[in-house]
């Protein structure tokens, strides 16, 4: 049986129930709580940068725990919503180093900034970025890996690089490949809004 009908028949068999163990969040939220401790005790990041995390963590484990049973549509948008937040702010900060520092940072012509417009609208992460250094097209997922590590310094100087990672496939990518496999629209829809979906990075 190939990979691609495994993955299949364990979509449309549906989802398992949430895990509903107390003490496995609380030993995973300890567990996370140490590790950014040590990476305040290693000088990774300041113990003032350090605060938001250490407290959003165990917040976002009970969070997770009350809506475990719930449709989590409001939450997926939610965490998008967060997720562009850290990321608009880190480049914001990046862009602002980079200029106390000397750095050139040229602003583009706006046709440029339109056509990388259209292209992320038209192909998303599958198709090509204008990379305005090369002056050529590159793989978008490589054109955004790059300015994520661009920006990663200042992101950990604020404390949200660990928000800061690209998935494996985006939703669309995802949706595109179910529905080659013979999936219905019915379907498809109702794998991308399960209550027991993954949502993250790498």
């Amino acid at each position: 049986m190939s990979v691609a009908t495994t993955l299949r028949a364990r979509m449309l068999r549906g989802a398992g129930p949430p895990e509903d163990s107390v003490a496995m969040r609380v030993v995973v939220a300890g567990a996370v709580e140490v590790a950014i401790l040590a990476v305040v005790a290693q000088g990774g990041v300041s113990g003032a940068a350090a605060i938001l995390p250490l407290v959003m963590a165990p917040a976002g484990y009970v969070f997770s725990y009350r809506q475990r049973h719930r449709s989590n549509i409001t939450t997926k948008v939610l965490l998008s919503v967060g997720l562009l937040a850290a990321f608009a702010a880190s480049l914001a900060a990046r862009v602002a180093t980079a200029h106390d520092e000397g750095e050139p940072v040229e602003p583009l012509p706006n046709r440029l900034i339109e056509e990388n417009f259209w292209r992320a609208i038209r192909y998303g992460l599958s198709g090509e970025l204008l990379d305005f250094a090369r002056g050529k097209p590159i793989p978008a997922r490589q054109r955004l890996e790059e300015l994520m590590e661009w920006v990663a310094p200042a992101a950990q100087a604020i404390g949200a690089l660990p928000y800061l990672a690209l998935p494996e496939r985006n939703a669309a990518e995802r949706q595109i490949e179910r529905f080659e496999e013979g999936a219905t629209l019915e379907q498809i829809y109702a794998e991308q809004v399960r209550t027991t979906e993954h949502i993250g990075g790498r």
